[in-house]
């Protein structure tokens, strides 16, 4: 039996348009604060793509996103989300339904040098991690 697979990226902008994703400034996992902490950063974008299995089609889904540090501590509040994904009569067995999902943090603010992780779970089950080194700039 398949289960449920997710791949995500962080960007500076992400959006989903009608299955599909569009980023802007993605690829990256290192911030570097020319200022003093807290940091604030403005714009944050998370692209997630869930994989649906064929038999785990037409069930409802919940999707939570959280920014924690090294301690596993939240640095914004966790968004959450839910979906259901059908399964069309054309759909092959066997085959799997993707799901294009956008998050886009703005004015999110980063207390202090540390290694954070963004989390991605389904149905309360952590299925990816991105790490996102945030540091001071040198001199």
């Amino acid at each position: 039996m398949h289960d449920l697979r997710v791949e995500a990226f962080v960007a500076d902008a992400v959006e989903a348009v009608n299955g599909k994703l569009y980023a802007l400034g993605m690829g990256w996992n290192r911030l570097v604060a020319r200022g003093t902490f807290p940091l604030v950063h403005h714009n944050l974008g998370v692209g997630v793509v869930v994989h649906v299995p064929y038999s785990m089609t037409n069930e409802h889904r919940t999707i939570g996103l959280a920014v924690i540090d090294q301690d596993g501590t939240d640095v914004v509040r966790r968004i959450n989300g839910s979906f259901t994904i059908g399964r069309p009569p054309d759909l092959e067995p066997g085959d799997e339904q993707v799901v294009a999902l956008a998050f886009n943090l703005q004015g999110m603010t980063f207390p202090a040098p540390d290694l954070y992780a963004i989390v991605v779970s389904v149905d309360g089950d952590e299925k990816c991690r991105l790490p996102l080194r945030v540091r001071a700039a040198p001199g």
